[in-house]
């Protein structure tokens, strides 16, 4: 058995290594503000363009590089991070991981631009 990384209760482990960090970008409405239904295709664009997501896992390494090394954020925080940056994990280990989430994404530390309070 393979233990629960932080803030997943599931069986499987999914642990960044060095200075990445995992994210669960925040799920992207089936409807526009405006009250137009988004088609499958559309979502698809938008969930790429997705940007604020809570962390799920950090990186031993994450920060360590930068002039006082301390984290700019920890598992739990809403942040924004790059458009289009990181690695989205496979769906297969996704589902053992977060069967709720429609995405987990791998960014580099750098890649965090802001925490949302």
């Amino acid at each position: 058995m393979i233990k629960a990384t932080q803030g997943l209760t599931h069986q499987t482990r999914l642990e960044p290594c060095g200075h990445r960090v995992l994210i669960k970008p925040h799920k992207v409405d089936d409807v526009s503000k405006g009250g137009i239904v988004l088609v499958d295709q559309t979502k698809d664009l938008e969930k790429r363009a997705t940007q604020i997501g809570t962390v799920v896992a950090i990186g031993r390494q994450a920060w360590k590089a930068f002039d006082d090394g301390v984290p700019w954020c920890a598992v739990g925080d809403t942040v924004m991070y790059s458009r289009y940056s990181g690695a989205d994990v496979p769906e297969d280990v996704r589902r053992q991981i977060d069967p709720t989430a429609e995405r987990l994404v791998v960014v580099q530390d750098e890649d965090i631009l802001s925490v949302v309070k």
